[in-house]
Order: structure tokens, then C-alpha cells, then sequence
């Protein structure tokens, strides 16, 4: 049923449900490059609806901040990095613990 397929998805904080948006300035992540370059300012839709496979996400993973693109599958979850230095990492369902989307990156601002 429905509380089952939840279980399989990464968890959501519940801090930032009632949060719009929420501005979230990179400071040392790099996984992402050349799609988001560090100091990039990223605007985040925090509906915890607004996240589906092949979005990219703001995270924390084991308490850090990260963005990853999200493609959950039967058993757990894919978080996908655009830098090639960086390894895809899976989470499996009994570990998705370790795992809190903050939300949907929806737009990507740079200074110059």
C-alpha cells in the first residue's frame, strides 16, 4: 500500500516543511560541477511533493549538506552526482536514516 512505497523514499525534514523556498549558498560542494559551481545560490522549493526521480535535491546526508540528483528504485535510493570525480552512492531502504531532502533545487543563481 502507500505507507510501504513511502518507506522506500528518501525521508524529509520536517523542520523545513512549512518553508516555501529556502536560499541555500554552496560554499565547499563541488559534486555537483560543472552543473553547480561552488558559491552558486540555489533556490529550493521545500514541498516535500515537489522532489521526483532525476530532480535535484539539497540533502543532508549523514548530517552534511549535499545536492544530488535523486532516482529511487525498489530497495532504496540513487544519489547521483554530475561531477564524474564524485561515485554515484545508493542508500538502501534500511539505511535511508542517513538521508533528509530539504528540497526540490528549482533555480540556479551566480554572481559574478
Amino acid at each position: 500500500g502507500k505507507a510501504a512505497g513511502r518507506q522506500k523514499r528518501a525521508n524529509y525534514c520536517g523542520d523545513w516543511r512549512n518553508v516555501s523556498k529556502i536560499i541555500a549558498e554552496l560554499q565547499m560542494c563541488n559534486g555537483m560541477q560543472p552543473e553547480i559551481e561552488p558559491g552558486d545560490i540555489l533556490i529550493i522549493d521545500a514541498d516535500s511533493e515537489s522532489v521526483k526521480d532525476g530532480d535535484i535535491a539539497l540533502l543532508l546526508l549523514d548530517g552534511n549538506r549535499a545536492v544530488r540528483r535523486l532516482k529511487h528504485i525498489d530497495g532504496g535510493v540513487w544519489l547521483i552526482p554530475s561531477n564524474n570525480a564524485f561515485a554515484d552512492e545508493f542508500i538502501a531502504t534500511e539505511e535511508m536514516g542517513r538521508v533528509c531532502i530539504l528540497g526540490k533545487v528549482t533555480e540556479r543563481r551566480r554572481k559574478y
